[in-house]
């Protein structure tokens, strides 16, 4: 695990901000009714597996400071979630900045 207080690609680094921005307002729209894992709660419809799509686009720029910016807002978004929080997504967008250091932790393929 490391540590960087460097983001090597900041044209990259907005695109997976705007990416994990883009996933985060498309559930948001779509509701908890279409997004539930759960069968019972959505009454026979089909999930909307919003992130996998988002996901794999991100995967599939091949470019790790795209995947490390998209993982960032949702650790941001997750973690304040999780913790009670309820993050607001409206001010979210390319202008917003995160700030570093980000340390890249978790379980490593």
């Amino acid at each position: 695990m490391s540590t960087s207080n460097t983001i090597l690609d900041a044209a990259a680094w907005l695109e997976g901000q705007r990416r994990a921005v883009s996933m985060l307002r498309e559930l948001e729209a779509a509701g908890a009714r279409d997004t539930d894992y759960e069968a019972d709660f959505r009454e026979g419809a089909p999930q909307k597996n919003i992130v996998h799509g988002h996901l794999s686009a991100v995967i599939a720029t091949e470019d790790e400071n795209v995947v490390a910016a998209f993982s960032s807002i949702l650790t941001h978004f997750l973690g304040n979630a999780l913790s009670g929080g309820v993050p607001d997504l409206a001010p979210m967008d390319e202008s917003t900045r995160f700030a570093v250091p980000i340390e890249m932790g978790g379980v490593r393929a």
